[in-house]
């Protein structure tokens, strides 16, 4: 988000900026790459965030427009592997003016959503539990963000290696769920 609020805020180069932008998805790309199903999800939906968002500015701001040449300069330099939806929504969020807390707590949001979800679909947890889940894991977040927000995205790491390893045995889960 910072990076991607200083390219619309000055006239610097795009080419540095995005640079940067893309050694942030890089780093990610690392920390998840011991993670297939988490790889693969961040990556898909960083991308289809990315791309449903090129063409939302394309058809709705003039040529020129700071935003869209962001966007556009981003997207041309995705790198093969995909861009992860942190990195997405950071990107996204600077070029829609939404405030970096709004952007980071948007991300969180989604995220958990998205897991909980994942977890009434396989029966872990029911409706109601879920609700729960979902006010306890947004008052987490909120707090977690407010530490992380200082931090350097170099110091980034892996916290949980035992959730990771757990988190391998999704695959399994996602190819049984589908195949029902």
């Amino acid at each position: 988000h910072r990076c991607a609020r200083r390219a619309l805020s000055s006239e610097g180069a795009l080419r540095e900026l995005t640079e940067e932008w893309l050694e942030l998805n890089r780093r990610l790309d690392a920390l998840l790459v011991s993670v297939a199903p988490a790889h693969r999800a961040s990556a898909a939906q960083g991308m289809a965030l990315l791309r449903a968002a090129v063409f939302w500015l394309r058809s709705s701001e003039p040529p020129g427009a700071r935003a869209v040449q962001l966007l556009d300069s981003a997207y041309s330099a995705m790198p093969s592997s995909g861009v992860h939806l942190a990195c997405a929504m950071g990107l996204v969020g600077a070029a829609l003016d939404i405030p970096a807390d709004a952007t980071i707590n948007a991300l969180g949001f989604s995220t958990t959503r998205g897991m909980i979800a994942a977890a009434v679909r396989l029966n872990l947890v029911g409706p109601t539990q879920a609700l729960a889940l979902q006010v306890g894991t947004a008052r987490a977040w909120v707090n977690s963000t407010t530490d992380a927000s200082s931090a350097d995205p170099v110091d980034a790491a892996g916290t949980a290696p035992l959730l990771d390893a757990a988190h391998a045995g999704h695959g399994l889960l996602e190819a049984r769920i589908f195949q029902t």
